[in-house]
């Protein structure tokens, strides 16, 4: 049998891989056979070749968007922008943005998304939310896996970006979701891209060429303006970048490597912590929504990625304020003084997935975590991964910037973050 457990030497964990020989004996019906084994290719690609295929996604999109006033400085990160998206000149504080940011929530909810649902992609017939969860239950009740490696798709409630608006401030305009809904257009924008670089170049022996994607093997993402936000469900990421200034005063980044297995996005690359998707902690929303805020959201992906708090990670009907939870309160009263910052950046696209992709930075100094609560700052690594420390010098960023498996909202974050690096210092001295 080809189910095996490898050390992984970054994490020191042991990694779980299986052959996609094994995978089809046993799971599949001989007539699925063909399109199965086409499906865990295309999916083994998206995991390998992230990087590679955002690359391409770039180029592709490069004469599209040919005249658009881009932000031409992030395209290296591989993250599509406008000028107008972007405030990384002047950084928006997260913890009173009233003035220059404002979410706004729609409703009802807009509804069927006409070009995405008429696609024969996958084994059986359904949307991609539906094959994935086919495969995830076939193969666990072929294999006994263990509960932290099986891949994590859960039709939680989301936020939704559908438009924007600039000028004296910033205006989101967002709407609930669903995230197979997100899974079902904007997922499925990636397979497609992956499907036509597997069947048009890989299958061929050929070197993958951006010019030489055709909109025919592109049907879905040919009809989709992706600047148009109101076309399918745009899930929202919050990526930020955790800055911290150390007791013997070095600056430092945190890096996060994402397993290949055991999450739904992004698998297998490297990211900033703490990162997640906007969503609210409740299947029924309350009046006001407390969730629906930038400032908590981070606040919980830096509770579930740094600091432990496992519960965190499930939607329930009814839960008290964050900022009230023992474990962040510290961190929301360095925030509510000043002795800790959590700016916006600016937003932009992920080329794969048409994502939007909220850019921010956190700020914190050991020194002033210590003196408020007589202790140093410790954190706690996460079933998502490990992470890892870096000095946040220009070896570094550069570094994490260019290299392949880095996420490009993560690259975008690093990148946005050394430019204004001055600011974020000495926002918290």
């Amino acid at each position: 049998m080809s189910l095996s457990y490898e050390y992984d030497p970054w994490t020191g964990s042991p990694k779980f891989t299986i052959s996609v020989s094994d995978l089809l004996r046993g799971i599949f019906r001989p007539q699925e056979l063909d399109r199965a084994e086409e499906f865990i290719n295309v999916r083994s690609l998206m995991t390998s070749e992230r990087g590679k295929l955002a690359r391409l996604a770039m180029g592709y999109y490069a004469p599209r968007l040919d005249g658009v006033n881009l932000r031409h400085d992030l395209w290296d990160t591989n993250i599509i922008a406008l000028d107008s998206w972007m405030v990384d000149d002047n950084p928006i504080d997260l913890f009173s943005p009233a003035d220059r940011l404002k979410l706004t929530m729609r409703g009802p909810k807009k509804g069927f998304y006409a070009p995405f649902y008429a696609q024969d992609y996958f084994p059986w017939k359904g949307k991609y939310s539906v094959t994935l969860s086919e495969m995830n239950k076939r193969i666990g009740e072929k294999y006994e896996i263990p509960e932290e490696l099986k891949p994590v798709l859960k039709n939680w409630p989301t936020y939704e970006l559908v438009g924007f608006q600039s000028g004296e401030r910033l205006e989101l305009t967002c709407e609930r979701g669903q995230y197979f809904e997100y899974v079902d257009t904007c997922e499925l924008l990636f397979y497609e891209f992956a499907m036509a670089v597997q069947v048009n170049f890989l299958k061929k022996s050929k070197s993958p060429k951006a010019e030489k994607m055709k909109d025919s093997s592109l049907p879905v993402r040919n009809k989709v303006d992706i600047l148009d936000f109101d076309n399918r469900s745009v899930g929202i990421g919050i990526n930020t970048l955790l800055l911290v200034r150390s007791i013997d005063n070095i600056w430092q980044f945190y890096v996060h490597r994402r397993p290949a297995g055991a999450i739904m996005e992004a698998a297998n690359t490297i990211h900033v912590v703490p990162a997640g998707t906007f969503q609210p902690r409740r299947n029924m929303p309350e009046n006001p929504d407390r969730d629906f805020d930038i400032y908590r959201n981070v606040l919980r992906e830096f509770g579930e990625e740094m600091l432990g708090k496992e519960e965190w990670q499930q939607v329930k009907t009814a839960v008290a304020d964050i900022v009230d939870d023992p474990i962040i309160a510290p961190f929301h009263e360095l925030f509510e003084s000043g002795a800790a910052r959590v700016f916006f950046l600016g937003f932009g696209l992920d080329p794969l997935t048409t994502k939007a992709e909220f850019i921010t930075a956190m700020v914190l100094n050991e020194m002033n975590y210590y003196e408020s609560f007589g202790r140093l700052l410790r954190f706690t690594h996460n079933w998502e991964g490990d992470f890892a420390p870096r000095l946040f010098d220009e070896d570094n960023v550069l570094e994490f910037v260019k290299y392949v498996k880095m996420l490009p909202a993560g690259a975008a974050c690093l990148h946005l973050a050394w430019q204004c690096r001055d600011f974020l210092k000495e926002s918290i001295l």
